[in-house]
């Protein structure tokens, strides 16, 4: 891999890597003790961010096409969809127990939603600099690396309306 971006495990304990400067996401078997490694996509501009969801679809932000792109598992990766365009420079998705996916749109300075299913994006704040990564725990709520701001902030469920500061004291995070 050159310049791995993401890493997301999937239910079977694959590893899948965005393999962010060969344009692919790639994948290391855990029947084989990770020795084996798969090339499942190689049509991306800067596969930078990864997720698995709930169906072992991989959810991919591409930071030079500013897209965010869906790989469906079904079929074994052949099949990949946008589901949103016109960001800015997404670097990192998460995606809840719902399936609803969360992006870092780092130029933008936002934190977006794409509901599960489809729908128009939802900017949930945009009271970011730069941010980089993004995680969500069981309860909805979303933590971002804020990386211009050197902090790591909490977007509170359900509402999605309270930004907390956890934390101030970083230098440049990026997940």
């Amino acid at each position: 891999a050159s310049g791995p971006g993401g890493v997301a495990l999937d239910a079977a304990g694959n590893v899948h890597v965005a393999d962010t400067y060969n344009n692919a996401l790639k994948r290391l078997l855990a029947s084989g003790g990770f020795v084996t490694t798969d090339t499942l996509v190689q049509s991306f501009g800067n596969a930078d961010g990864l997720a698995a969801d709930a169906d072992g679809n991989l959810i991919v932000a591409d930071a030079t096409t500013n897209s965010v792109s869906e790989v469906l598992a079904s079929g074994g990766f052949t099949s990949t969809q946008m589901l949103a365009g016109g960001l800015g420079g997404p670097h990192d998705v998460a995606v809840d127990a719902s399936g609803n996916i969360f992006v870092a749109d780092s130029v933008n300075g936002a934190v977006k939603e794409i509901p599960a299913g489809g729908g128009s994006v939802v900017t949930l704040s945009n009271a970011f600099n730069y941010p980089r990564g993004i995680a969500v725990d069981g309860n909805g709520n979303v933590f971002v690396a804020d990386t211009n701001n050197h902090a790591i902030k909490e977007i509170l469920a359900p509402a999605y309306t309270q930004v907390n500061t956890l934390n101030s004291g970083f230098s440049y995070p990026y997940d």
